[in-house]
């Protein structure tokens, strides 16, 4: 009798948890939904660059996103800008501005695409248009997306691991992995 007890319990628990338990697709859908109309969002972040061979710099400021016009990055220090405005980006480093043509610079069209479709949430293009394998997985506070490139390239990013915040499904946390090994952290907080 204990035993058919013990049996009828793993059964509807089992049940519960399939009922319950979100698909990789579930949760990219839901992230896509809950930015498909985001408006402008501000917010403080914290860098984390750690290029391969050489020393780790941590960075911060605060990044600014507008589906509209484009995505804004201010550096406290050392007073670096990042901007994307339309199909331009400019990226103010080591004293030096550099300016870009997103229709003629692939490299940075893909960073680029790969900021801006994070904040807006076209994951599954993202994978896509990087020839990247994609999953999402759920945990306690937050919902974690992985693309991995699915033929190793000379550049672009063979690894990006993006967190979006359980309630909200915006994004709190981004890691970029280069082919070269270079990896760079960034941590979203309002």
């Amino acid at each position: 009798m204990k035993a058919k007890g013990l049996l009828t319990l793993i059964v509807l628990l089992g049940q519960f948890l399939t009922l319950n338990a979100q698909t990789s697709d579930q949760l990219l859908e839901n992230i896509e939904k809950a930015n498909a109309n985001l408006k402008t969002r501000s917010m403080n972040f914290s860098e984390l660059r750690e290029p391969a061979g050489k020393d780790s710099k941590q960075l911060s400021g605060t990044i600014t996103y507008d589906p509209n016009s484009g995505m804004v990055m201010n550096y406290t220090d050392p007073g670096e800008h990042f901007v994307i405005n339309g199909n331009t980006m400019t990226m103010k480093r080591e004293g030096m501005e550099l300016f870009f043509d997103l229709t003629k610079n692939k490299p940075m069209r893909t960073l680029s695409n790969m900021l801006m479709s994070s904040f807006n949430g076209q994951l599954r293009n993202l994978a896509s248009s990087n020839n990247a394998s994609i999953e999402a997985k759920k945990a306690k506070d937050y919902t974690e997306v992985t693309m991995k490139a699915l033929k190793k390239a000379v550049k672009g990013y063979s690894t990006i691991v993006l967190r979006y915040d359980a309630k909200s499904n915006q994004i709190i946390y981004m890691m970029l992995e280069e082919f070269d090994g270079t990896k760079t952290t960034y941590e979203l907080k309002k």
